[in-house]
């Protein structure tokens, strides 16, 4: 087995050492005892909330306290879950996975560190670079929602306008009314938009 590699940048006060350790024993637990509710149902916005703070905590005590590799480790973690957080990414089984692993690290972390020694840098860089790179995914985008969406957008205005341009004939009781050049772009528009859109019915509508 590989030996611990010793810390060495920091002189850590043994006395906020002892609280730092105390600290992240409780956000362990917080962990365990949150992790199975997002195991169960992914969109446990509560759970999830729970578990982005509980890293955050581990970011920040640790960064101040000279724990350099839990805080780097608690970054990353936080980063994930507050992609998934903003909606930017789902919950799925690789998320579930890196949480999990990450939360059966911590107590290595922990103890590693109050023997004033780190983990071995491969250890670490596992989880950060996996939580990393699905940080960074994008949520597919739905090219043909997309597509409909600014369709309908665009449909709507012209809509608009045909129907302020009927209603006047309506109100000036004109039985042949004289259609515009402007009009019979809207309708052509509509035509191949609607076959862009894959709204077939539509475009034959408006022909």
């Amino acid at each position: 087995e590989a030996q611990p590699i010793a810390v060495h940048e920091v002189s850590i006060d043994p006395e906020i050492r002892d609280i730092f350790i105390g600290e992240a024993e409780e956000v362990l637990g917080t962990l365990q005892d949150a992790l199975p509710a997002l195991r169960r149902d992914g969109q446990n916005r509560d759970a999830l909330t729970t578990i982005r703070r509980a890293f955050h905590t581990l970011k920040g005590s640790g960064r101040m306290v000279g724990a350099a590799q839990i805080g780097e480790f608690g970054w990353a973690v936080e980063k994930l879950l507050n992609t998934c957080l903003g909606g930017e990414l789902d919950i799925d089984t690789q998320v579930l996975d890196l949480v999990d692993d990450a939360v059966g690290l911590l107590p290595r972390l922990i103890e590693r560190f109050r023997d004033g020694h780190l983990v071995e840098e491969s250890e670490l860089s596992e989880i950060i670079t996996r939580a990393d790179q699905l940080a960074s995914k994008e949520k597919p985008v739905d090219s043909q929602s997309e597509i409909v969406s600014v369709f309908r957008e665009d449909a709507g205005e012209k809509l608009d306008t045909i129907d302020r341009w009927s209603g006047a004939q309506r109100e000036q009781q004109v039985v042949t009314a004289e259609v515009d050049d402007e009009l019979l772009r809207m309708f052509h528009t509509l035509r191949g938009s609607g076959h862009v859109a894959q709204l077939p019915a539509v475009g034959e509508l408006a022909m």
